[in-house]
């Protein structure tokens, strides 16, 4: 930057501001991150990723849930999203139909694989548990 100052400082300038407007967006997508967990509501699981991601996964069309294990799909496999903030996702859920997940700036994907890794798993998993089970019920 400093370099760059002396020889063409329009861009210098221009370069400033990315770089500002850059931090200020992780720092927005942290506060997202923190105000927007994963939700288990009644009849669906809607996951939303700081400002990544949003995806709303109704229970019907989940086949499985499994382990994600030491080597999930990679990010690039088509239908896949990887709703993760940091590291590799715990679980591994399978769509009988895809559904739209919606990203940053209106990018949209379709997606029958998820992998997810909430913050605290066994509170996730029972709670997800009781919902699914409490949703079976009212079904039958």
């Amino acid at each position: 930057h400093l370099l760059l100052r002396l020889w063409i400082p329009a861009l210098a300038w221009a370069l400033t501001a990315l770089s500002v407007y850059g931090i200020l967006w992780l720092l927005g997508d942290v506060q997202a991150a923190r105000l927007r967990p994963i939700h288990v509501e009644k009849d669906a699981l809607r996951i939303r990723i700081g400002l990544r991601w949003t995806v709303r996964v109704p229970f019907e069309a989940i086949v499985r849930v499994l382990p994600a294990g030491k080597t999930p799909p990679p990010r690039k496999t088509p239908g896949y999203l990887e709703a993760v903030l940091l590291g590799k996702p715990a679980y591994l859920f399978e769509l009988k139909r895809p559904v739209v997940a919606q990203g940053l700036y209106g990018i949209r994907k379709t997606v029958s694989t998820l992998g997810l890794a909430p913050d605290d798993a066994a509170s996730f998993e029972a709670v997800l548990k009781q919902r699914f089970a409490a949703w079976q019920q009212e079904r039958a």
